[in-house]
């Protein structure tokens, strides 16, 4: 194991208004300051250009409400000892009246404002210059410009704005009298068309999907020049805790990160910076941004699903493992429901399961199969009125059984009901969702888009993943039972089979097949048995076999001729070839893994994933 990094600390400057966290981010960061920045708190459009005026002058971004100085902004103004105050924007945004109680201060009071938003921002670029470039951002929401703020501050680049399809004259005219080595521009062709952007010198565009993957985007491409030894991360729902953050960030070439209430797009960023991060600097409070989620960033919660079997009456190897790993395993998929080609399914619900599970939140999946026939397949997808019976024996058996979701494994579907398939996923998926079911689904493992081929051609990754919650990617048997011997998931192919479904499925939607099982070919060409892992290591012992290591596929392997004089060939996975599989999880920051299935694998086997995912 690697040796352990201490935890960044938590550092929060919330208040219990924006305003209050705009002093408070003031009072931690600055014991005086002749220079404050003034914006309003009420609206970003003046406010969002501040961040690089403040740099110039190593002065705090403090907000007020529009029409009277806020009180505390008031006595921190005092405190700072501030002889000069620049407000950014005009009166309908900070008043006459403020600029007067300033004044009575004997503050140097200097307003920048121009007649709109744009104008403004060009006004505050007079004050920067362009030596090091500017940045173009969206006038019309505030997101983007928070993205590059603290960059664009520390680097000395003005903020301009524009709306989404005409660039104002006033920062026209400001680009076209002054000498720009470098234009970057934030935020989508949606945001800011092309055509508003055609003219500028060295034009470099930095958008995502998202206000939240345009965020992580920018600071990717500074990444060199940040340092990361704090981070600031902020809510991406509203403007001004980052605009008032940006100041402290920028001193220290930091980065900000703008996260939602429940998630943040930067985790991997941030785990990868985990060792030179000494501290999170929070510019909000629990309300907005709960310290749940904050430890979710530095240390993802990868989801463990287990699938489960009941195969005999008393058959308790998964109910057994179940309970000595309830506190890895997230879910669990039953193994229970098998469709006829009508839309009925069938079944013995492991109630000890379900119950223990719900009992000890672990959520509960239904897993429906359809015994890998093609033809079962084919009589349900192909028939909308098979295909509502289907789903309303699932939703039936959801309600009745206390599952909280279903877990879809039909397999071997012919390539030419590839649309079929998905509208049965996309109607399922319409009727469990609003009624608060999870929809994940079991996929065959694949490296590009074969429409056609058997097998893996009927399961279009992209349109299935805008209709799940999680899809489950079985990558194992690359070797299966009734072929040639070898490694059940060999790395490589593993990492081929993420790489393109990362470029169709969102990543947090994603969990890695693990395999918890031993393939055992005999050279008579007899369909090579399946057993656990350690009845994989008693067989090897029982023959006096040496378990090997297949450094190109990451797995190991053994060999034996048993007492008929057969040969036999026998690879499993283990402790030692899931780590790389989990290595994978967490350096593409999925969503998890799943696991076939509970009851095959062994201690070393849990304690690798307990070490990886960090549960202790």
């Amino acid at each position: 194991m690697q040796d352990a990094v201490a935890a960044p600390s938590n550092v929060r400057f919330g208040g219990m208004n924006r305003y209050e966290t705009s002093v408070n981010v003031s009072q931690n960061n600055f014991e005086k300051s002749e220079y404050v920045v003034l914006v309003s708190g009420e609206n970003f459009p003046d406010a969002i250009s501040a961040a690089p005026l403040a740099k110039k002058y190593n002065a705090p971004i403090l907000i007020t409400e529009g029409n009277n100085l806020n009180v505390n902004v008031y006595e921190e103004i005092k405190r700072l000892g501030a002889k000069n105050v620049f407000i950014v924007g005009g009166i309908g945004a900070v008043s006459k009246t403020i600029e007067e109680q300033l004044t009575a201060l004997n503050i140097q009071v200097t307003r920048i404002s121009g007649q709109d938003r744009y104008e403004t921002s060009s006004k505050v670029a007079e004050s920067i210059g362009t030596s090091n470039g500017i940045v173009l951002a969206s006038g019309e929401n505030f997101p983007d410009a928070l993205s590059i703020a603290s960059i664009a501050a520390a680097k000395q680049m003005p903020i301009l704005l524009t709306p989404a399809k005409i660039l104002p004259d006033s920062v026209k005219d400001y680009i076209n009298n002054n000498s720009i080595p470098k234009s970057y521009v934030v935020g989508g062709n949606d945001v800011i068309n092309d055509n508003v952007v055609k003219d500028l010198p060295n034009m470099k565009r930095l958008n995502g999907i998202d206000r939240y993957e345009t965020n992580l985007n920018v600071i990717n491409e500074f990444l060199g020049d940040l340092n990361f030894n704090n981070v600031y991360l902020a809510y991406g729902g509203d403007f001004p805790d980052a605009l008032c953050g940006s100041a402290v960030a920028a001193k220290e070439a930091a980065p900000i990160v703008l996260v939602s209430k429940s998630y943040s797009k930067a985790q991997s960023l941030i785990r990868s910076k985990i060792d030179s991060i000494s501290s999170l600097k929070i510019l909000d409070g629990t309300l907005v941004m709960s310290d749940a989620l904050v430890q979710s960033i530095l240390y993802p919660n990868k989801t463990v699903l287990g699938y489960t079997t009941y195969y005999y009456e008393g058959d308790s190897s998964s109910y057994n493992s179940i309970i000595n790993h309830s506190e890895i395993i997230d879910s669990i998929a039953t193994d229970t429901y098998i469709m006829d080609s009508s839309g009925n399914i069938k079944g013995s619900v492991p109630y000890n399961q379900v119950s223990y599970a719900n009992n000890n939140k672990i959520k509960t999946y239904a897993m429906v199969s359809n015994s890998f026939s093609g033809d079962i397949a084919k009589g349900v997808l192909e028939n909308s009125t098979n295909r509502q019976k289907l789903i309303n024996n699932i939703l039936q058996r959801l309600k009745s059984n206390n599952y909280k979701g279903v877990n879809i494994d039909i397999e071997n579907v012919y390539y030419y009901d590839r649309s079929y398939f998905t509208t049965f996923m996309s109607e399922l998926y319409n009727t469990l969702n609003p009624q608060g079911f999870e929809v994940t689904i079991a996929v065959p493992a694949k490296t590009s888009d074969s429409m056609w081929q058997s097998w893996i051609g009927a399961y279009d990754y992209g349109e299935i993943a805008k209709v799940s919650d999680k899809i489950v990617l079985m990558t194992y048997d690359e070797h299966w039972s009734g072929g040639e011997p070898g490694a059940i998931a060999p790395i490589g192919w593993v990492e081929n089979v993420i790489d393109y479904a990362l470029t169709v499925i969102p990543k947090d939607k994603i969990l890695l097949g693990l395999a918890a099982y031993a393939y055992d070919w005999s050279s008579n060409g007899v369909k090579a048995k399946s057993y656990g892992i350690s009845e994989a290591y008693n067989t090897a012992s029982r023959n006096s076999a040496q378990v090997k290591w297949d450094s190109a596929a990451k797995s190991p392997y053994f060999n034996y001729t048993d007492g008929s004089g057969i040969y036999h060939t026998v690879y499993f996975e283990n402790s030692t070839s899931i780590s790389y599989k989990l290595d994978i999880v967490n350096n593409y920051d999925l969503g998890g893994v799943s696991i076939w299935r509970l009851g095959l694998e062994n201690s070393d086997y849990w304690e690798t994933i307990s070490n990886k995912f960090n549960r202790y």
